[in-house]
């Protein structure tokens, strides 16, 4: 079986205006791909093959050029037309500039030579990529290299396929058709690391975050495209979501593009080694998404890798006590977050920007829209909470769950407002630690007891009423004393029975908090792909979430011998511990309240 791989493979040309303000060269780049290479190394989603002819702790492999004949489906590395011996790259930035041509270490140009004759003395051509009007004329470009191949005569040693070929006239003579017929996977020698193929860029897996239909997606067409078989559960009837046809799925959307945001904002704090070099451009172009595989017990939207596939960073010869204002990915992250949570079907990213704008511009100063956000909010139609759906489906939802939509906005605004020496780093660390405690707070209301929480049709959702705490603790108490004295039935039905008693299956559900309190910077129940934590660079994983247990067991809890309880099932929820100053004298009396068993009886 093939496995489907991305090449991350070094350009053939960079379309980077010169600047020498900002200068980027071929040392650069090369530093770059080392970095980037060293970075990936022990990423098991990603591998490069190590150069067996260097130290492999000090090197990293560069590929020689390979061509690829379309005629005779074969890959080859380009002979010296004169002399029939390999191509290399030109790097000797001595003999380049006596030679009239640009330095490798200082430009981005680059060139490819014969080094035998080179050493032999004399004249010689070299050729580049795409020729310039301002080159020597014994530079050529990669047309004329093919052309050229038509000198070679006689046996020749490597993988060139032209000498032999029964298409050669065709191709040299007669029609001249090499140029069409030979392709470049690439023209000078070049770096490539290869990874897991990702079905999915973040940037089109934020709508169907948002609730987006496949209809919309793809307008209807069936079978789904080659690339969204991963989406095929959706289109056979499961749900992504836990609660689709509840008021809660606007608690579930909003939870789950925070872990997005979270989960890419730490990998790119892990690709941080230093802040004096941050890495190379950021784009989202370069953020990839690998949901769950189809038998994870999730819904499909809850487990997901994040993978940034780019280099690394650009490690830039200005000098490090040489400080720019601002922060390009700072500000990069600040419309990636507005982008997540307000981008949509009926409004794109330029109308969402502007009402950030609007948002931050209510006050004298930038920060005054943190402290009045809910009213501003509520005045800009571009960040009413309707906007976190696709089709911006107008929802009912309690008035405290409103101030988890102010939140995650302000959370963004943060970014914005942040000073103008922010570095990078600091910077990510204290956008993922708001988004995590904020990540936590929304789950806990999510999967709590909620009155708030009301199935919905599509569009509205009507509130109930909730009970006054008294109504509900006084049926609490009364829970426990029935469950106490069916726990007192079932202890003397064990004395009385020698019956044979069947296996109990006891699902056991545990809230992780338990034994971890939440920590503003480290806990997290995003896993992320080659991110490691904050501080400890440990791997995160889903240590928050709920663990369920199986434990098949014979003696423990044996049935009781009466009918009615035969062959029963028992399921023991323990909630998450009552905070101390939340407890009441009923609880402290009373066996645990929240403590809650289910009785099912098994059909026969």
């Amino acid at each position: 079986m093939l496995k489907p791989l991305y090449l991350l493979i070094q350009r053939d040309h960079y379309p980077v205006q010169p600047d020498v303000l900002t200068p980027i060269t071929n040392l650069d780049i090369d530093r770059s791909w080392h970095d980037t290479i060293e970075f990936y190394a022990t990423d098991k989603t990603s591998f490069h093959i190590p150069d067996a002819s260097s130290d492999p702790d000090e090197a990293v492999c560069r590929f020689a050029p390979l061509f690829y004949c379309k005629e005779k489906n074969k890959f080859f590395h380009p002979p010296c037309p004169e002399c029939a011996q390999p191509l290399d790259l030109f790097q000797d930035d001595a003999s380049l500039e006596h030679a009239g041509l640009s330095a490798y270490n200082t430009s981005l140009k680059r060139y490819l030579y014969c080094p035998s004759c080179h050493n032999l003395g004399g004249h010689q051509t070299v050729y580049r990529f795409s020729r310039q009007s301002d080159d020597p004329a014994f530079v050529k470009d990669r047309f004329e290299l093919i052309q050229d191949f038509g000198k070679l005569k006689g046996t020749i040693v490597g993988n060139f396929p032209c000498v032999a070929c029964p298409e050669h006239d065709i191709c040299y003579a007669a029609e001249n058709k090499a140029t069409v017929r030979i392709d470049f996977l690439s023209f000078y020698p070049f770096y490539m690391l290869l990874f897991d193929a990702a079905p999915i860029k973040a940037v089109n897996f934020i709508p169907f975050l948002s609730a987006q239909s496949l209809d919309d997606a793809f307008g209807g067409s069936r079978p789904l495209p080659a690339n969204a078989q991963w989406l095929t559960p959706i289109q056979s009837g499961t749900d992504p979501f836990f609660f689709k046809n509840d008021n809660r799925l606007f608690l579930e959307i909003l939870y789950l593009k925070l872990s997005l945001l979270e989960r890419i904002a730490r990998a790119v704090h892990q690709r941080i080694k230093d802040e004096d070099n941050p890495p190379f451009h950021l784009s989202a172009e370069s953020i990839w998404i690998t949901p769950a595989p189809q038998d994870s017990i999730l819904p499909l939207f809850w487990n997901f890798e994040v993978r940034i596939i780019d280099l690394i960073s650009n490690r830039s010869n200005i000098p490090d006590n040489f400080s720019f204002t601002g922060s390009q990915n700072l500000n990069f992250m600040a419309c990636l977050w507005f982008y997540t949570l307000l981008v949509n079907g009926n409004q794109g990213p330029l109308e969402a920007y502007t009402a950030i704008d609007q948002m931050c511009t209510q006050g004298d100063l930038l920060k005054d829209c943190l402290s009045d956000a809910p009213l501003t909010i509520e005045n800009i139609p571009g960040l009413a909470l309707k906007n976190i759906f696709w089709d911006t489906r107008d929802m009912d939802v309690p008035e405290h769950w409103k101030q988890f939509w102010s939140n995650a906005l302000k959370t963004g605004v943060r970014v914005l407002i942040q000073e103008k020496t922010m570095r990078l780093k600091h910077g990510l660390k204290t956008l993922i630690n708001d988004v995590s405690g904020l990540k936590q707070e929304i789950k806990n209301e999510l999967f709590s007891k909620n009155d708030g929480a009301t199935r919905v049709s599509h569009a509205t959702a009507p509130i109930h009423e909730t009970k006054p705490q008294s109504d509900r603790d006084a049926e609490k108490r009364t829970a426990v004393r029935l469950l106490q004295q069916l726990k007192g039935k079932w202890t003397e039905a064990h004395i009385t029975s020698q019956d044979t008693e069947d296996d109990i299956v006891e699902t056991i559900v545990l809230s992780a908090e338990e034994d971890h309190p939440p920590q503003s910077d480290t806990n997290d129940t995003s896993p992320t792909l080659g991110t490691a934590d904050v501080d400890n660079e440990e791997t995160w994983g889903f240590d928050d979430m709920e663990e369920t247990v199986v434990i098949d067991r014979k003696t423990v809890m044996p049935a009781p011998s009466t009918n009615e309880f035969t062959d029963q099932e028992e399921t023991v929820i323990i909630s998450r511990p009552t905070p101390p100053e939340s407890k009441n004298k009923c609880a402290e009396d009373e066996d645990d309240p929240d403590k809650t068993i289910i009785i099912l009886p098994k059909n026969k």
